[in-house]
């Protein structure tokens, strides 16, 4: 579990979800409703052990497939324990329908899920579903290499987990549930990225009512780890600003050290969209050209 503080009051928990390495991935089966339900778990272990009080709300981060889970609790609990979101590279829906072509760009159909899930089930370990993930999560053409310990988390993963969990994940379609949500959110998108076509992520915020969509700049589907100092500032920004109702950077004390410059250090690495007036037309094309006018 890693931490992140921006003031006194304020941490960040990561647990790690069910086939991901946890000691309850032996158990059950491996759908995003199990993950969601989880998190609920969890948070209700945290208000039984009063750790927070019983009417606490959270701010929800979800990165990739983690955004489905945090839509998936929605549906399921409600929002009365959110208090705002950050959706990070995720689109609504990943999979081609009729009115959708802007979802993923390597599992998008039932024959490039069979795909995917040959490859994570291939070998004697993920070593190389986790070299090649790392390829294309990270932005094209980008020197950027991960930390060892980011593909020991790949490894730890279970293999029929992720294979069972992709099948679940990747036809669902969040597009009715997003855009009905409340609660204020910030949209990360990778300029670069090549798991999703940009504007199918961006599409997340045009469905909101009251979402804010940040593009970072050459960065990937990894946007976090390519540029974490960004990501932690804008998250802990974001977070404040929600808070309060008013914009107030976050304390330079409290924070990494690579946060510190704020904003004037970040400016030239990011810039926010009007996802609502983007043109989200496509013509022609396939899932691996997308042609949007």
């Amino acid at each position: 579990m890693q931490t992140l503080k921006h003031n006194e009051k304020t941490c960040y928990l990561a647990p790690r979800l069910r086939g991901h390495g946890c000691k309850d991935d032996a158990k059950g089966k491996f759908h995003i409703a199990r993950l969601a339900k989880d998190v609920h778990d969890l948070i209700q272990w945290l208000k039984k052990k009063q750790i927070c009080t019983e009417n606490q709300q959270f701010s929800f981060v979800g990165t990739s497939m983690g955004a489905s889970v945090i839509w998936c609790f929605v549906e399921l609990f409600g929002e009365s324990e959110v208090k705002n979101y950050t959706f990070v590279d995720q689109a609504p829906l990943q999979n081609v329908r009729s009115d959708w072509c802007l979802g993923s760009t390597g599992c998008f159909d039932e024959v490039s899920l069979k795909n995917l899930q040959s490859a994570v089930l291939k070998g004697p370990d993920l070593s190389e579903f986790a070299d090649g993930n790392e390829r294309a999560c990270v932005a094209e053409g980008s020197n950027f290499k991960c930390e060892k310990e980011v593909k020991m988390c790949t490894l730890s993963c279970k293999p029929e987990a992720l294979a069972e969990l992709m099948a679940d994940h990747t036809n669902l379609d969040w597009r009715p549930l997003v855009g009905s949500l409340e609660k204020p959110a910030l949209v990360a998108v990778g300029e670069k990225t090549q798991i999703f076509p940009w504007k199918g992520v961006a599409y997340v915020g045009s469905l909101m009512k009251n979402a804010q969509t940040m593009v970072c700049k050459d960065c990937g589907h990894w946007l976090y780890l390519e540029q974490p100092g960004l990501f932690g500032f804008a998250l802990s920004n974001f977070i404040s600003t929600s808070e309060s109702g008013e914009s107030q950077g976050p304390s330079n004390e409290s924070i990494e050290a690579d946060l510190r410059g704020g904003y004037e250090f970040y400016k030239d690495k990011f810039y926010f969209i009007d996802a609502k007036s983007v043109d989200y037309r496509f013509v022609g094309g396939s899932p691996g050209h997308y042609k949007l006018l």
